[in-house]
């Protein structure tokens, strides 16, 4: 039996309300939820400074009224100023110096973000100090800010050379020395300039190694000479250098052509009781091509050389010698022949003739280093490379004969040595280019590796002592296949390169 319509009423009045109840929350339709309304776009970040050409990525959050984020709603984004910034996806991009408000807009809603390219409030050019020599290069550099301070990448520099016949400047801030003299270079940028004064000095002598370097004490000079370009007996056509040079401390002079061949010299010490460089020996090349062992004397008085004792040491190369300051003698020790065949003689030079002083030393010692002068035991000292042990030993030279003082550095090797006076002996431990060079101190009782930077590694490089100015000086050598001259000094506490 059907049911009496009056049972049917709660059902219907449930139904309505529920309906109502849909109506009002599915979009009065029935159709489904409310869609929530963008009150608001929010960007993030609200403010940027930007390098030229750089990109930053904006967001875009939009929000109901009650702060909500709205997910899935079209963004469009634009740019005040597209000449100084474009955007695209929210992807801004720096084109020029200005500033532009970035819109994003969604649903008739906007938020914006202001973007600042600055403008070039200072340029700053470095180097401080530079200087370089007649035909070598220099890279300088310019750093812009804006006036907040903030370094400014991506700025163009035009580059000018006051004074082109001493140095020119290249579009990217390569300076050339041309000739003597100082030049002003101008870096420019976006209207903001800023000026370097480079000093050009005369040309180095050309890189070499296996040369002589003595200080001229009369005439307070550090002087180079001789050595060579290439690998004689090799047949890759080794140049040998007759050329002298007197470096200052801040340039070098070529003081004298003419006098003894072109060597990589045997001895050239400094005879102080005579005022007199003294050379002796060393390898040059030969007529037929080859190289020969030398048995001259030449003395430099600072403004000739002249030619000394015919008879001597026989022919030599790399031999050690030093100044007896205690005797005024020069002493030459050891070297090898033009074969390479160890030396073990020791000579005297008095100004006047060559005195064989000891033809006996330890058979098992060769490659000395150059002696210097022990103020602590007030005696001339050399170390040297004991080929069967790999270990050196510093000697000591006591007029008649070589005795032990004790063990040197584990080497295998000479090490290029100069004296400080009262602060002790400074040594250069040669290196191969792949491996980091070491400075050595002996402070009369002991060695000790110090702990500062060494100039780049090299071989056959020599050291001097700049009594006047209180530097150790550094000049030339090989490394790799490159022959060097640099010159780098050593003050007591670090290297600096001159």
């Amino acid at each position: 039996m059907p049911a009496h319509p009056s049972h049917r009423m709660p059902f219907v009045l449930a139904s309505a309300l529920a309906l109502a109840a849909c109506g009002a929350a599915c979009g009065g339709d029935g159709s489904g939820p409310t869609r929530a309304e963008v009150a608001a776009v929010e960007v993030a970040p609200a403010a940027r400074t930007m390098q030229l050409a750089e990109e930053v990525v904006l967001s875009a959050t939009p929000r109901d009224a009650a702060g909500a984020a709205l997910s899935g709603r079209v963004v469009e984004w634009s740019s005040s100023s597209p000449s100084v910034a474009t955007v695209a996806a929210g992807v801004v991009r720096a084109l020029a110096v200005g500033s532009a408000t970035i819109t994003a807009r969604s649903e008739g809603k906007s938020g914006t973000a202001e973007v600042t390219v600055p403008a070039v409030a200072t340029v700053q050019v470095g180097p401080a100090s530079p200087r370089l020599f007649v035909g070598s290069q220099l890279q300088l550099g310019a750093t812009v800010r804006d006036a907040s301070g903030l370094v400014l990448a991506g700025r163009a520099v035009q580059w000018r050379s006051a004074a082109e016949g001493v140095a020119t400047v290249s579009s990217s801030g390569m300076v050339q020395g041309v000739g003597e003299g100082s030049a002003a270079i101008t870096a420019t940028s976006e209207g903001r300039s800023a000026e370097l004064t480079v000093q050009v000095r005369p040309a180095p002598p050309a890189g070499r190694w296996l040369h002589g370097t003595v200080y001229d004490e009369a005439r307070r000079q550090l002087l180079v000479f001789g050595g060579s370009t290439g690998f004689a007996g090799t047949g890759t056509g080794a140049q040998f250098h007759d050329d002298l040079w007197a470096w200052d401390g801040d340039r070098w002079t070529r003081l004298a052509t003419g006098g003894p061949s072109p060597r990589e010299p045997g001895a050239l010490v400094y005879d102080a009781a005579r005022a007199r460089v003294v050379l002796h020996g060393g390898r040059g090349p030969d007529a037929a091509g080859g190289t020969v062992a030398l048995t001259d004397s030449w003395e430099w008085d600072g403004s000739a050389w002249t030619r000394r004792a015919l008879a001597g040491p026989p022919a030599r190369a790399h031999a050690t010698a030093g100044y007896d300051r205690a005797r005024h003698r020069v002493v030459l020790h050891g070297g090898e022949t033009v074969t390479n065949q160890p030396l073990y003689d020791t000579w005297e030079w008095d100004g006047a003739a060559w005195t064989q002083a000891s033809s006996a030393a330890p058979s098992a010692y060769r490659l000395p280093s150059p002696a210097v002068w022990d103020e602590t035991r007030q005696a001339l000292v050399t170390l040297v490379g004991d080929v069967a042990s790999n270990q050196t030993q510093l000697w000591r030279w006591g007029g008649t004969a070589w005795s032990i003082v004790g063990p040197g550095p584990a080497l295998s090797t000479p090490l290029p040595m100069a004296s400080q006076g009262a602060s002790g002996v400074v040594a250069y431990e040669e290196k191969l280019a792949t491996s980091p060079a070491v400075t050595w101190r002996w402070d009369g009782q002991s060695w000790s590796a110090l702990s500062a930077a060494s100039p780049p590694s090299r071989f056959g490089t020599a050291l001097a002592y700049d009594a006047g100015r209180q530097r150790v000086v550094l000049f030339g050598g090989l490394r790799g296949t490159q022959f060097l001259n640099d010159v780098w000094e050593w003050d007591g506490a670090g290297w600096v390169e001159k």
